[in-house]
């Protein structure tokens, strides 16, 4: 039995458990989530119930600036690579400027870690992937590519029992380092391939607007490792697709732009 659950980290209206209502701050200015503890340990309890009904924990995360954090907390840790992003244009220079800002704010940032870290450097979403990991007792698969991988860095489990999902289009996204960011972590990575079909050179591929635009941040490789792991075919799995971007032109249409996105993260 799957079952499917939002979890809310952050101010957006959403149905969805709450597990925090405080977007992000500029970890330049101060903490950027000063009730970080707080938070870890209202979603680990809420991930030590789900352990008690399941097995396995499929988790994805979706927070605009979330990669800036990300990167953030990758060089806290001593990790080299660029970071994704799911803009058209990565912002790598304003990122690695957010990075300078705050090792001035907190020199010792390098010598903190977990909870403690995400507090001055974190996002919402890590807070709350960070607690439901260390409640479920059982495998996680984080679907996700650069704030997942932050998240595995934050989690420092050596069990083996988390890894990583991502479609292939992030893995090779030639404007980023995941895949040696996530060497750096040691974290194990299943690639998941998005059908040719939806990855076709025609203007626009239909995908464009949820896959190619947005490379990350909703779990598409980890639904299609989940549905390939289950037994899906690839023909079902198009066919899932198919129906799903039902309208790709008024997708595309609508915030095409960074400064169409609204500041649910401070960063922005």
């Amino acid at each position: 039995m799957i079952k499917i659950a939002l979890f809310r980290a952050g101010d957006l209206s959403v149905p969805a458990q709450i597990i925090s209502r405080t977007p992000a701050g500029d970890p330049r200015e101060g903490p950027s989530v000063p009730d970080a503890e707080t938070m870890v340990l209202k979603a680990a309890e809420i991930g030590a119930a789900l352990g008690e009904e399941y097995h396995t924990l499929w988790l994805g995360e979706c927070i605009p600036g979330g990669t800036t954090h990300a990167l953030c907390i990758f060089r806290a840790h001593g990790m080299k690579g660029r970071v994704s992003s799911s803009a058209l244009r990565n912002a790598a220079g304003q990122k690695e400027a957010v990075w300078e800002g705050v090792r001035k704010r907190i020199p010792e940032i390098c010598s903190l870690r977990g909870s403690a870290l995400i507090r001055e450097t974190g996002d919402t979403v890590m807070a709350a992937a960070l607690g439901l990991i260390q409640g479920f007792p059982g495998e996680v698969i984080l679907c996700g590519a650069t704030q997942m991988c932050a998240v595995a860095a934050l989690a420092d489990d050596t069990s083996g029992r988390i890894t990583c999902a991502m479609t292939d289009r992030v893995w090779q996204d030639p404007a980023a380092d995941v895949p040696r960011i996530a060497k750096s972590v040691g974290i194990p990575v299943t690639v998941s391939p998005v059908p040719a079909p939806f990855v076709s050179n025609s203007s626009p591929p239909p995908s464009h607007a949820c896959i190619q635009l947005v490379k990350e941040g909703f779990g598409a490789g980890g639904a299609l490792a989940l549905a390939r792991r289950t037994g899906c075919t690839e023909e079902e799995i198009e066919a899932a697709l198919a129906a799903t971007i039902r309208q790709p032109q008024k997708v595309l249409q609508y915030r095409t732009s960074e400064k169409d996105i609204p500041s649910h993260n401070k960063l922005l």
